[in-house]
């Protein structure tokens, strides 16, 4: 499920990582990922090659699902949209 996210400088949107594990086949690239990343705050994804930084961020940005985990993306009034667990 992706959500489109409409620009307003009011609204402060909130992204909550759950528990998100990425696999192709045999080859675990993460697992047990978990972060809340807040509106103003600067976060890095750092890690080496190969290590599922991009494919973290295609997760968070809808186009890509987790093997395990959920995305919930929160602003003031509560849950805007949250994906469900895979």
């Amino acid at each position: 499920m992706v959500a489109a996210l409409w620009y307003n400088e009011a609204m402060k949107v909130t992204v909550e990582l759950a528990d998100l594990s990425m696999a192709y086949g045999d080859r675990v690239l993460f697992s047990g990922v978990s972060a809340t990343l807040r509106p103003g705050a600067c976060t890095v994804v750092a890690g080496p090659n190969g290590a599922g930084k991009s494919t973290i961020l295609r997760i968070v940005a809808g186009l890509q699902r987790p093997t395990v985990g959920t995305v919930t993306f929160r602003c003031d009034e509560g849950a805007v949209d949250s994906a469900s667990s895979f």
